[in-house]
């Protein structure tokens, strides 16, 4: 319910006339998997960054766990189950959002 209801604002906020939002601030990142790693089967990771610009202002991400540049900080399942990158937030306590875990490879990997 709540995953719809910021689905709605960000389209609304993006088809609104005069939007502050620049369009590639509102939509989803394919991440870019390195040829040879992980399992080839697991699609890659997308990252609604719509749905995170409009839940968290810039600085709760950018520069404290990414660079501002895309791309040039790397990812990986081990990096996340240490509570580094989605980490952060995607962590077992539940405080922020959802666990990083197998049951949720799909919110993530579609």
């Amino acid at each position: 319910m709540i995953r719809a209801a910021l689905l709605a604002f960000v389209v609304a906020l993006a088809v609104a006339p005069g939007a502050a939002v620049h369009a590639v601030e509102m939509g989803d990142v394919k991440l870019a998997r390195k040829a040879g790693v992980g399992d080839a089967s697991i699609p890659p990771a997308t990252f609604p960054h719509g749905v995170h610009r409009v839940a968290f202002k810039c600085t709760a991400c950018h520069n404290s766990l990414f660079p501002m540049t895309a791309g040039v900080t790397p990812i990986s399942m081990e990096m996340i189950q240490d509570g580094k990158a989605c980490g952060a937030c995607h962590n077992d306590s539940g405080k922020v959002t959802f666990p990083s875990s197998v049951a949720n490879c799909a919110r993530c990997h579609q």
